[in-house]
């Protein structure tokens, strides 16, 4: 059974599929429909449509969240559907003016499917920790499908064909999300969240926006020079080095799982840098070959950095939609507006002056913006007041009861953060997954951020440093010992922690209590169906973010 998170990974799949087909084919016949002038104007303004869609599709799902025209998927449905025919004419026709309003209309509703597919991606990103391994999967499969429809293929018919069954496949998943794709009520940002954009995350998303276009100017100084060569017949999008992308997102997506995404910008400075290479060899047929795949890692890295990041700050925010494909916003516009001879026409040394002088604003943005994400091990912070209980705070901030459970205990916790998995009877993804919905509830980029915002509320005065809080026997007293609870009170907690229902609480416990059992015999003692138990028995490991079910008899003894 699909979840929700498989249904999102193949969305992204076709998504990336139809955008990166549509965008090479359709410059590819531009070439014999428009000339090559035509087709280094449209290589211009191709994109300011996709960018039209984004922006339609955000202001339509910010203003209208709640109807059931957006929970169900059905405007993005009928807007894909609507693409087939344009697939058709941009195939067939060979009047310019058709030409272009087919390829404007096409970019337009990719636009909306982007939009659409990166929100959910977005969402993502706050409640499940292999996000960016996801994307590597979805982005590396789309790449490798249109490598073997062009390179081996190479009929206009066939590439016809596969962008109108995509676009049928991606329509029934659209469709088959329903409305399993929505905020939940107790995640869904309240109007009144004044923390939203506080001073901290404005910093991040200016850093980030900087960032995007330094990446942008770097990889457009051999993008306009490859432009000319597409239009000229002299260079193949779909050639070999385009394979060379799947490396930068394995990289950058397994990264972005690390350590919330501390090397990140590390990995992006030195695609960068690598990316010097491209105006010294460009133009040396020698090396085309090698600098084409310099060009691709490069270009996968800073892909991935403005896909990843955005996403990574859109969360769950009243503005995710606009803020989610904020990257593709600044890429598209910027593309436009580098395209074309400019840029390659400069002198070598002029070049690779700029690029330098970019490399060396993007350190000074990375320093000065600090660390970008949640860290696992917050330094300590000496405070001098604070107000109120955990209860209290958790009140103010709408957290849910387990993220309460969470923030106390982790408030006075002293040591690794798998050893405070154990204490709260989760694995360490449900625990930064809870780290990340407390963060974005209450407005803070990291947890050392919401330590500090809990201690720093006025209130009775006291001297403490977080970390080496006083006040341990306080809060400790409210702390629930699994360890010492009897059988009875230690399922009710593991329930009660992770949602279960009343069923899936009958089966946990039977399955406890009787490990060597197979699944058939556990059905046959609960008096229920195999279908049924296995059921249950999935659920209960989602839940507790568990990957097998000797993983979750583990982690339920708390071995």
């Amino acid at each position: 059974m699909l979840r929700k998170e498989h249904y999102h990974l193949i969305l992204f799949c076709l998504y990336s599929y139809i955008y990166s087909m549509t965008l090479s084919f359709m410059n590819m016949r531009a070439v014999s429909v428009l000339g090559s002038e035509g087709s280094i104007v449209l290589f211009r303004t191709d994109l300011l449509p996709y960018v039209a869609g984004c922006l339609f599709y955000a202001a339509i799902r910010t203003l209208l969240s709640d109807k059931a025209l957006i929970r169900k998927n059905f405007l993005t449905a009928n807007a894909v559907s609507a693409a087939m025919p344009f697939f058709i004419m941009l195939v067939y026709t060979d009047n310019p003016a058709v030409f272009n309003l087919s390829a404007y209309i096409l970019m337009f509703i990719i636009g909306i499917l982007c939009c659409d597919v990166y929100l959910k991606m977005s969402h993502l990103f706050v409640s499940f920790s292999k996000t960016g391994f996801y994307y590597f999967v979805g982005a590396s499969a789309a790449i490798l499908i249109q490598y073997i429809f062009q390179a081996f293929i190479g009929n206009d018919n066939v590439t016809l064909y596969s962008l109108i069954l995509i676009t049928f496949i991606t329509v029934f998943f659209e469709l088959a999300l329903g409305n399993g794709t929505t905020v939940t009520p107790d995640e869904k940002p309240e109007d009144s969240d004044k923390h939203s954009f506080n001073p901290e995350f404005k910093k991040l998303i200016i850093t980030a926006i900087l960032i995007t276009i330094c990446l942008e100017l770097i990889g457009n100084f051999l993008t306009s020079s490859l432009i000319i060569l597409v239009s000229e017949n002299v260079f193949l999008t779909y050639s070999f080095p385009r394979l060379f992308f799947i490396f930068s997102y394995l990289l950058m997506g397994l990264m972005s799982d690390y350590k919330n995404m501390k090397l990140i910008p590390i990995i992006t400075l030195c695609g960068m840098i690598l990316g010097i290479l491209n105006p010294i060899m460009f133009g040396d047929a020698r090396y085309m070959g090698l600098n084409t795949c310099i060009y691709y890692v490069m270009a996968g890295i800073a892909n991935s950095y403005l896909t990843l990041v955005f996403w990574k700050l859109a969360g769950k925010r009243r503005l995710a939609p606009f803020i989610c494909v904020m990257g593709r916003i600044i890429d598209s516009i910027f593309s436009s507006i580098f395209s074309g001879q400019l840029l390659s026409s400069l002198p070598l040394p002029g070049i690779i002056a700029i690029e330098l002088l970019v490399i060396i604003f993007m350190v000074i943005i990375f320093t000065y913006s600090g660390q970008l994400f949640l860290q696992d091990k917050p330094e300590a912070v000496t405070l001098s007041v604070r107000r109120c209980t955990p209860e209290e705070f958790a009140g103010e901030y709408g957290l849910s009861e387990k993220e309460t459970l969470v923030l106390a205990k982790a408030l006075t916790f002293h040591g690794p953060t798998t050893e405070l998995a154990k204490e709260l009877y989760m694995s360490r993804s449900v625990l930064y997954k809870h780290f990340n919905s407390i963060c974005n509830k209450t407005g803070q980029e990291s947890f050392a951020g919401v330590k500090q915002l809990f201690y720093e509320t006025p209130g009775e005065s006291i001297s403490e440093s977080i970390g080496e809080s006083n006040s341990s026997k306080e809060y400790g007293e409210e702390d629930i010992s699994i360890q010492e609870m009897s059988p009875e009170e230690k399922l009710e907690q593991f329930a009660k922690t992770y949602d279960l229902t009343d069923n899936e609480k009958k089966t946990l416990a039977l399955f406890i209590e009787n490990q060597d059992l197979t699944q058939n015999e556990l059905a046959e003692l609960r008096g229920i169906t195999l279908r049924t138990i296995q059921r249950h028995l999935s659920s209960i490991r989602h839940k507790t973010g568990t990957a097998s079910l000797i993983q979750l008899s583990s982690m339920y003894n708390g071995n």
